[in-house]
């Protein structure tokens, strides 16, 4: 079986290496590459691929929201993640967005093959860095601020975002349609979630979450 995979990665010269080294693989068909978070999410819902290799880091929407969004629109879409980074936070967000798969860039090479074959069979792909990383997840406290970042609704989700990228309540609320009032309740709510009594902070969580490419 030949899977096809949606390759998405900023970078020109990374992805182009990505790009000839999956040609290289004769069960793997490349059917379309792109370096933006918002197409990724349209050539997913077009296309339909049986993988989607998704880096993290992206200019206009962050690799963990194209996550989430591409997750909302085919709860079947199996999503390996693809990062410079393997700390907790990045690891943890991948994973409640909906990726099954979490790989180190710099550890990519053949590896990147054998977790796009583990990721199109349904399994659960974690390079051997980011192990510990995955059991300290698992063993977090249920009080903890971003365990309770899982559970966060769709619309606060949106509201945070807005937020980490600039824009007032009043914004927020006419970018979402919402009532002003409606604004400032789910940014009450939001902060009760997450235990925190200060909006800069709650900033700088979404930022490090991976909610905004800011």
């Amino acid at each position: 079986m030949t899977l096809r995979v949606l390759l998405v990665e900023d970078h020109h010269l990374v992805r182009e290496a990505f790009l000839n080294l999956l040609a290289r693989v004769s069960d793997v068909n490349v059917v379309a590459a792109t370096g933006s978070g918002l197409e990724a999410v349209s050539l997913a819902a077009t296309l339909a691929p049986d993988v989607v290799v998704m880096d993290l880091g992206l200019p206009d929407l962050s690799g963990i929201e194209a996550t989430r969004q591409i997750i909302a629109g085919n709860a079947d879409a199996k999503i390996l993640c693809l990062s410079g980074q393997q700390d907790r936070h990045h690891v943890d967000a991948a994973l409640r967005a909906g990726a099954i798969g979490y790989q180190i860039k710099e550890c990519a090479g053949t590896e990147l093959v054998d977790a796009i074959r583990a990721v199109g069979a349904g399994r659960t792909y974690l390079c051997p860095s980011v192990a510990a990383t995955v059991v300290s997840r698992l063993t977090r406290k249920p009080g903890d601020a971003a365990h309770a970042h899982a559970d966060l609704t769709e619309r606060e989700r949106q509201v945070l975002t807005l937020m980490a990228e600039g824009q007032s309540v009043k914004e927020l609320a006419f970018t979402l349609s919402i009532s002003v009032q409606t604004a400032y309740t789910h940014r009450r709510h939001i902060m009760k979630k997450l235990e925190m009594t200060e909006v800069a902070n709650l900033i700088k969580f979404a930022i490090r979450e991976g909610l905004t490419s800011a």
